[in-house]
């Protein structure tokens, strides 16, 4: 997998095993970002030609860490979060559903609702 989004407001292709395309487009104010501990730090979105798109990946010194999807409510996962994890495999796939009442995995996407998403959170 190549460096995604190594500077600022720049769009940059990530090429996949089976030579297609995606599509990403950092987020100026935070590609530049180090972590408290000192990691370099990029948000992105990622979109292919075919229109799978999803809202947030997370990078971590060019490694892709997790891709998450917000919803409003819950009408199942994602297809296009299903495709990109399938394809990248993030180390974490996350959908977060805004009416959500009980989290739950499936297919090697959790599904939670925000408040659970940032007290769940892991920052080591």
């Amino acid at each position: 997998m190549s460096t995604l989004c190594p500077q600022p407001e720049a769009e940059h292709v990530l090429l996949e095993a089976k030579n297609r395309s995606a599509t990403t487009t950092t987020a100026p104010r935070l590609s530049a970002l180090y972590s408290s501990c000192g990691y370099r730090c990029a948000l992105c979105y990622i979109r292919d030609k075919e229109g799978h798109e999803v809202d947030f990946a997370i990078l971590q010194d060019g490694v892709l860490e997790e891709l998450i999807e917000v919803t409003y409510s819950d009408a199942g996962i994602s297809p296009s979060l299903r495709y990109f994890t399938e394809r990248l495999k993030p180390k974490r796939a996350t959908q977060i559903v805004a009416t959500l009442d009980k989290p739950y995995d499936k297919d090697s996407i959790r599904v939670t609702n925000p408040f659970r998403y940032f007290a769940d959170v892991d920052y080591q």
